[in-house]
């Protein structure tokens, strides 16, 4: 409804077509809907997420299920659903939204990393499928972004799990990143760069914090980035990814 209403207060050219990203049908039938009023199809976002928080001993099946379902086979129907008209008109572009998450491995948040890395990976793929098509394929890695999928997935109860030193740190980032939180229309703007540079990147980390973490990822070894991990104390832990960052993210 929020989007409904600015689209009529600014009297935008805009018509909202109902998808749900789990089902097969109503992909293929918003897909149909658009071209039979658009006549074309030339940019699809693949922006559904979720997110889910805690470590992965203390997280069921279902609940993994639950995230793959949207952040991951839901990006998959969409761009399936539209690569068939992609090709036939001989261009297209598929913009998926990742995540630093996609990049950055986050204890406390193996699930939703899970999504994101294999959104990831996929995209890659389908970047070098659909090349000889002129259809173009790019990542959005935003970093923390206020929107209402932090509240709709809280943190669980903190105290009684065993791995409850990676959950307070996860909580305390969040909310020391929360006054330099990178907002919402910088995302959007990504994605426009993402369209009118017609395949000059193909990742755009969107926020300070993504920017610094992936780049501090690819200059540490697997073996240096797993010790980061070890038993320490939560400021000496911030101290730490400070220094590896080579900026304060968390104050």
């Amino acid at each position: 409804m929020r989007v409904r209403r600015a689209i009529e207060q600014g009297s935008l050219a805009c018509e909202i077509v109902q998808l749900d990203v789990h089902k097969e049908r109503s992909v293929r039938a918003a897909v149909k809907q658009v071209l039979s009023s658009a006549g074309r199809l030339d940019v699809v976002v693949n922006n559904a997420g979720v997110s889910c928080t805690g470590a992965l001993e203390e997280l069921d099946v279902e609940q993994a299920r639950g995230v793959f379902e949207t952040n991951y086979f839901g990006a998959m129907r969409v761009t399936r659903a539209v690569l068939p008209h992609f090709r036939m008109q001989g261009h297209g572009t598929i913009i998926n939204i990742s995540s630093v998450a996609g990049r950055v491995a986050m204890a406390g948040a193996g699930h939703y990393t899970a999504s994101k890395f294999a959104l990831e990976g996929a995209s890659e793929a389908l970047a070098l499928e659909v090349r000889p098509f002129n259809i173009r394929v790019a990542l959005i890695e935003p970093g923390l972004v206020l929107t209402p999928i932090l509240t709709k997935a809280p943190f669980p109860d903190v105290d009684s799990s065993p791995y409850s030193d990676h959950m307070r740190r996860a909580m305390a980032l969040v909310r020391t990143r929360m006054a330099k939180r990178t907002p919402a229309r910088a995302v959007a703007e990504a994605v426009e760069r993402a369209i009118v540079e017609r395949g000059r990147r193909f990742r755009y980390p969107v926020g300070e914090d993504a920017e610094h973490l992936c780049d501090m990822r690819a200059r540490l070894s697997d073996e240096h980035f797993i010790e980061t991990t070890r038993p320490m104390t939560d400021d000496e832990y911030f101290d730490q990814m400070t220094a590896l960052a080579g900026v304060d993210l968390w104050r």
